[in-house]
């Protein structure tokens, strides 16, 4: 005796009536259910509108946790180069920074490492043990070391300022911690 759908809706002379569209189809525009010799309810239009629903329904949530878990990697990656703030100026704010190639070798690595983006560069370090050879710059100053040939014009300043001060540039030593930062 048929069950389900079958009872409500059954299969004549070879139409079968959608259970969620309402609509009479040939029964080979229903899917067979493997194994159970029975034709699901609705029609394999229906099926594919009711998994695009879901699938939009699921991808903001899908977004939001791939940002997070992007989020995570890059302040893992900062956390293991020095912490989550700028090496040069002391910038603090976590979307103003990203990550340096010490030796000015980013294009080169990026293409024989084949990364593509910001978070493949981050499972990257991730899964080589964060190897040294990287520095948390800002923006500002990862585009003014590219600018201005491996040396970022905050360098420049404060070289300036010291030796206009009578204190000869290579004195500076970089502040060890944020805290120690004087801007």
């Amino acid at each position: 005796m048929p069950r389900g759908s079958q009872a409500k809706n059954p299969v004549v002379d070879g139409k079968k009536k959608c259970n969620l569209c309402g609509i009479v189809k040939d029964v080979s525009d229903f899917s067979i259910k493997s194994g159970k010799r029975y034709i699901v309810g609705h029609c394999k239009r229906c099926a594919v509108d009711r998994s695009l629903a879901c699938h939009r329904r699921k991808q903001n949530q899908y977004r939001a946790k791939q940002k997070e878990y992007q989020q995570s990697l890059k302040r893992a990656a900062f956390m293991a180069y020095g912490g989550c703030w700028c090496n040069c100026c002391g910038e603090a704010g976590f979307q103003f920074l990203t990550l340096d190639h010490v030796n000015n070798d980013g294009a080169a690595h990026k293409q024989a490492a084949e990364i593509s983006s910001g978070s493949t560069m981050y499972r990257w370090l991730k899964k080589h043990g964060y190897p040294s050879g990287f520095q948390v710059l800002c923006y500002n100053c990862n585009c003014g070391r590219e600018a201005n040939g491996g040396v970022c014009p905050h360098e420049v300043q404060k070289a300036q300022r010291l030796s206009s001060d009578g204190v000869h540039a290579s004195a500076w030593k970089r502040p060890a911690t944020q805290s120690e930062w004087v801007i």
